[in-house]
């Protein structure tokens, strides 16, 4: 029996091992990738088309997990994940169009810590002292990438409101999308269901956003468009969303913000090497707050999940 225990928690490992892998090399460029484009593609053509081909991959699935997912028991979750998560969809590449890719990625050092929080409110769990701690410091790290540019903006800091609120909307709406996606797949909805159900709804509402606000000069379907879509809708959107719900069942909150904040890293430093973007001290400084946050608050979770073993989870 010790052998058998044995040999599945180092299965979960490797699961863990290459689902966090995973997450990493699909999510890091994506900041850049939409920024690069970001001239040349209006940013709710992109979605619109992005969307339909995940919609289209994730049909069968739909279709066969339809009854499930308006299931009595299932359908409250369903209809919330679909709402969070279309908002998170459309709110992600607007951050990026309205700032720059690494302030966009900076901002994301809040996700973890936004994370804990509703993952702690929506099971009810208590929060500690050390985490209140965390959170506080967060905050302040966030005022200051918030404040001082603001003061300063006459003095030619950069300062970007919309990009800042597009993606606090982005990090609050992701982690509630998890959660709910994740209760909807333990009971029993295909993931690919409910991403499907999510894609074309989301589809619907940013090509209505095209049709009221798009320019229509910026549609383009070369090579390099449809790459973008197909890294942009099988990668992120699908294999990357797969990757951190079954992260998130296999591990606990805690390790997946440690795994969000590694990828976070890379999504900051790809876009200053390829871009030449320049991080400025309060981004810098306010960045290096909400990251010992996180630790503040991950570091006592994450040894508690070690000490207590894979087969808890």
């Amino acid at each position: 029996m010790a052998s058998k225990n044995k040999k599945t928690q180092k299965s979960r490992l490797w699961l863990t091992v290459l689902l966090s892998v995973a997450f990493i090399v699909i999510m890091a460029p994506q900041n850049t990738i939409i920024r690069l484009m970001s001239e040349e593609v209006d940013p709710f053509y992109w979605l619109t088309v992005k969307l339909v081909v995940v919609g289209i991959i994730c049909l069968p699935f739909l279709v066969l997990g339809l009854r499930k997912l308006f299931a009595k028991s299932v359908r409250k979750d369903t209809i919330w994940a679909v709402v969070t998560g279309t908002v998170a969809l459309i709110s992600a590449p607007l951050a990026v169009y309205t700032s720059q890719a690494s302030f966009a990625s900076v901002m994301t050092l809040s996700f973890p810590v936004i994370f804990v929080i509703l993952s702690a409110w929506m099971l009810r769990e208590k929060l500690s002292h050390r985490t209140i701690a965390g959170v506080t410091l967060a905050m302040i790290g966030a005022l200051v990438i918030v404040l001082i540019p603001f003061a300063a903006a006459h003095q030619g800091e950069v300062f970007y409101p919309l990009g800042i609120a597009l993606s606090l909307v982005n990090g609050v709406t992701s982690g509630l999308a998890t959660i709910y996606m994740r209760r909807t797949h333990q009971k029993g909805v295909s993931m690919m269901a409910t991403v499907g159900l999510n894609a074309w709804f989301a589809a619907a509402v940013s090509l209505v956003l095209f049709l009221l606000f798009g320019d229509w000069q910026r549609t383009p379907v070369d090579t390099n468009f449809c790459l973008t879509v197909l890294y942009s809708a099988v990668g992120v959107s699908i294999l990357s969303r797969i990757a951190s719900v079954e992260l998130y069942e296999v591990t606990n909150s805690a390790f997946v913000g440690v795994i969000m904040y590694i990828r976070t890293f890379a999504s900051i430093i790809i876009p200053v090497l390829l871009l030449g973007e320049v991080l400025s001290m309060p981004i810098i400084i306010g960045g290096i707050l909400m990251l010992i946050a996180v630790y503040i608050i991950e570091s006592h979770k994450t040894l508690h999940y070690h000490l207590h073993g894979w087969h808890h989870h």
